[in-house]
């Protein structure tokens, strides 16, 4: 998929190859995110400038390249094509014009608990599919679930993935490369503790479910050691106006995903087999 381009010509390139880059979307330190037409369609476009000191490419950008080839399904963003120059990545996606749904909370406010299922069964197959690829999303957050036009929800940023290998056992073998967003990291990570990324990811994605339904943390991250303290003695609850109306199964099911202890924290597949989870069509990928 990918292709090496010379440089030299701008992005005169790009538009013979039938590209033509717009406006701005997004930046930071993964890059910077444009829309972009390819043959009348929308697309998005990340643009990651390649440091001309190294030799290969940075570590977290191979692995996202990996996984994007790699990965098909509905609710993971569509990579269309990936081109290379001397300087510069460019990464075609598919154009989610809802923006992210930590935008559109921030925006809009919390979910009611049906929107949040809508947008958490689907995002739970793609991280199941994911799993059974052998890969861990590792920066799980709703800055990097999107939406596009029919409000479909797209997992989004794999700089952090990793492939996981398994043991003699069949246990996933345990990594110490402490990463992802503070706020949705669980105790073994903010602790430093080898750690299973894969049953790490399933804190996570719930504390993704917990923001979506509040527009707050369960847990404040302004002070590690509290926020410690208080993610392994499970105190943590609802927002009053939320409490009252949300279901018991939805309670039942988040507590079994912000379990701190990870030989009880429930697995992704149980997830999706909870009473709570909207039921999911076979994959026909």
């Amino acid at each position: 998929m990918a292709s090496k381009m010379k440089d030299g010509r701008g992005e005169d390139f790009l538009t013979k190859k039938g590209y033509q880059i717009g406006e701005k979307l997004d930046s930071g330190g993964f890059g910077t995110v444009y829309k972009a037409k390819r043959k009348g369609e929308t697309v998005a476009v990340k643009v990651v400038k390649i440091d001309e000191k190294k030799a290969t490419l940075d570590e977290d950008l191979r692995r996202e390249l990996a996984v994007l080839a790699k990965v098909r399904h509905p609710n993971i963003v569509l990579c269309h094509d990936i081109m290379r120059t001397k300087h510069k990545v460019y990464i075609f996606m598919e154009f989610a014009s809802g923006g992210t749904v930590g935008k559109y909370v921030r925006k809009n406010g919390p979910f009611p608990e049906w929107g949040a299922k809508l947008v958490f069964g689907p995002t739970s197959d793609a991280l199941m599919y994911m799993h059974e690829l052998g890969i861990a999303h590792r920066d799980l957050k709703l800055d990097n679930i999107l939406l596009d036009d029919y409000f479909n929800p797209k997992l989004t940023d794999f700089g952090l993935s990793r492939y996981c290998k398994p043991d003699e056992h069949g246990k996933n073998l345990l990594s110490d490369t402490f990463c992802g967003t503070e706020s949705y990291m669980p105790p073994e990570i903010l602790q430093k503790k080898a750690y299973d990324p894969m049953i790490s990811d399933v804190w996570s994605h719930g504390i993704c479910l917990y923001v979506m339904l509040n527009d707050t943390y369960p847990f404040d991250r302004r002070n590690p050691a509290k926020m410690i303290e208080k993610q392994l003695k499970r105190e943590w609850k609802f927002t009053p106006n939320v409490d009252r109306f949300v279901s018991e199964p939805l309670k039942d099911l988040l507590s079994k995903m912000l379990e701190p202890d990870t030989k009880k924290r429930i697995p992704l597949k149980k997830c999706l087999e909870h009473p709570w989870m909207p039921k999911i069509k076979p994959r026909q990928i």
